[in-house]
């Protein structure tokens, strides 16, 4: 395999993953989030996984809002995406309340502390140090044969 397909191939396991836990912690309810990863590449040598800008948000919870104002994502303010939230999931809840208790206090994951592991049991230590090998073993061994060819 190439370096860009190891890269590759790397950064679609973790996109799966992220998914599965998404669906399996009952985090999906328009799937804009959810349909929002890809593996990009850039160049012929990296690899990126990118996704929404609020995917944190999954890991971590939102924060109590900072400012004054409608909060904006995607556009929309936190109501209008409330409303999408509500009706996806099928919820009989007033999207002004929810509103005005996350700008307040956060959502509940951010209450509660955080770190839901959606990203953080995927995205780990020894998952980035088993990468750093395969490129370590990769060349290694080209280095071994071009020695010994020489």
């Amino acid at each position: 395999m190439t370096d860009l397909e190891i890269l590759v191939d790397f950064l679609r396991k973790i996109e799966l993953e992220i998914k599965a836990n998404m669906i399996a912690n009952n985090q999906v309810a328009t799937r804009k989030t959810i349909d929002s990863f890809e593996v990009i590449t850039p160049n012929d040598v990296s690899a990126e996984l990118w996704a929404a800008k609020w995917v944190m948000a999954l890991e971590d919870g939102r924060k109590p809002t900072s400012h004054t104002g409608p909060f904006q994502s995607a556009g929309k303010t936190l109501v209008e995406s409330i409303k999408e939230w509500i009706a996806a999931k099928k919820l009989d809840l007033n999207p002004y309340a929810v509103a005005r208790k996350i700008h307040a206090e956060g959502t509940k994951l951010y209450r509660q502390g955080g770190k839901s592991g959606v990203i953080s049991t995927v995205i780990t230590e020894q998952r980035l140090s088993n990468l750093v090998e395969i490129f370590a073993d990769q060349y290694l061994s080209s280095l071994e044969s071009n020695l010994l060819t020489v």
